[in-house]
């Protein structure tokens, strides 16, 4: 007749060494911890630069397609080499009923600036553009006067009325001026930069 087989003793483990089991699985704890606090500090300070904007941008490109079915002049500056455009767009058919053309750029401190352009312009559509801010002054850039607006919001507006001349080529229209509205988060620095880059676009646009 077969024997039982007697079960394996359980393994006994004095006092001191389940304080060390337990000083070891603690520790390893910790250890997880803190690198899970360190790999999402990396990913929290890592610039959102590649994911909240496409660098690749065409932005004259767009503003010749824009051009094309605008009644104006879709503008493409040239900016500094560390910026960066965020967005350019042809709005045909607004709820406002303001076709206009738009381009936003991110400074390299993560500043907002942009400008706007519309030949239909009104002063409904200016004030919404500027949030409602009353204007505060004029300045003169390049030869043209702009209004100045400070919003609540921190942005600063620049407002003018830039000449329409027909290209060469295309039909006459009774379009006199395009409005054009920069306004930027950035210094006004950065602001006069895209506000003279325009202006030279606008010039050139001319020629």
């Amino acid at each position: 007749m077969t024997q039982p087989v007697d079960a394996a003793p359980k393994p006994q483990y004095t006092r001191k060494q389940g304080e060390r089991m337990y000083q070891n699985v603690k520790a390893m704890a910790f250890s997880v911890l803190a690198t899970v606090a360190i790999v999402a500090l990396v990913v929290m300070l890592n610039p959102l630069r590649d994911r909240d904007a496409d660098p690749g941008i065409d932005v004259p490109a767009i503003a010749a397609e824009a051009s094309s079915v605008a009644d104006f002049t879709a503008l493409a500056p040239e900016i500094p080499e560390d910026w960066y455009a965020s967005y350019a767009r042809w709005n045909g058919s607004p709820s406002d009923g303001v076709p206009n053309w738009q381009v936003g750029y991110v400074t390299p401190d993560q500043e907002f600036v942009g400008f706007v352009q519309s030949s239909d312009a009104n002063s409904t559509w200016v004030g919404q553009q500027v949030h409602g801010a009353a204007e505060s002054g004029l300045i003169e850039l390049s030869g043209h006067d702009f209004s100045v607006h400070r919003a609540d919001n921190g942005h600063t507006y620049l407002v003018t009325e830039l000449a329409h001349e027909e290209a060469a080529g295309s039909e006459a229209s009774d379009i006199d001026s395009v409005t054009l509205v920069v306004s930027g988060s950035g210094s006004d620095e950065q602001i006069t930069t895209l506000t003279e880059a325009v202006l030279e676009n606008d010039n050139e646009s001319r020629s």
